[in-house]
């Protein structure tokens, strides 16, 4: 699935050089996934466009779709403040552990596909999290029902609540560029982000691969 998703990306970006003056090929271009590939990339693709196109309103929008991600694959993770499960505000950077890989969901409790996905976590986190992985959960519900959640589903790793704004307004949404949950951002040892699509086969595909199983 990786292979093919590098692949739709690719045959996007062999489409606009060969159709650079199309107004078809602006319309790929915003289509790409850009957030899955470092920004070196995203300006890349923003370079195949002309200097004096760049300038223009289309031009412009344009780059804002392909340059204005909040988060690519490479960026160190943002940090931002959530809320304990005692209520006391701290920042995200302090839960995460030097020296793991961690993922960073974005949840809530009204979400049907974030509580069917629980079960994997859970298998996911007890299989790799002796060998050096952690996981962060951040919900977006208002505190009571994230409570409630947290307590009825028995998660033994860290969850948090989004500490400012409210569900999809919620300051780690905007943070993380996503407008949906679940979201899921796996970043390395140095907090640094390895993918943004860390879900499902995907999280388990690149765990295998870094702890070469």
């Amino acid at each position: 699935m990786d292979a093919v998703r590098d692949s739709i990306f690719y045959t996007g970006v062999g489409f606009i050089r060969r159709h650079i003056s199309s107004p078809v090929a602006v319309y790929v271009a915003k289509g790409l996934n850009v957030r899955a590939h470092e920004r070196r990339v995203a300006r890349e693709v923003a370079g195949l466009f002309p200097e004096e196109f760049r300038k223009t309103p289309d031009g412009q929008e344009l780059e804002k779709a392909v340059l204005g991600q909040p988060l690519y694959v490479g960026d160190v993770l943002p940090d931002f403040e959530v809320l304990t499960t005692d209520l006391k505000r701290v920042k995200l950077s302090g839960l995460l552990r030097k020296g793991h890989y961690t993922l960073v969901e974005l949840w809530a409790s009204w979400c049907g596909p974030c509580r069917a996905d629980i079960p994997h976590l859970k298998e996911t986190y007890e299989r790799y999290h002796g060998k050096g992985f952690d996981m962060v959960s951040i919900s977006i519900d208002d505190t009571d029902a994230w409570l409630k959640a947290v307590k009825e589903e028995g998660m033994a790793w860290t969850q948090v609540c989004g500490a400012n704004g409210k569900s999809y307004d919620k300051e780690c949404m905007k943070l993380f560029g996503t407008n949906g949950v679940p979201s899921c951002v796996l970043v390395d040892a140095e907090g640094r982000v390895v993918s943004t699509n860390a879900r499902g086969g995907w999280l388990n595909e690149k765990l295998a691969k870094l702890f070469q199983e």
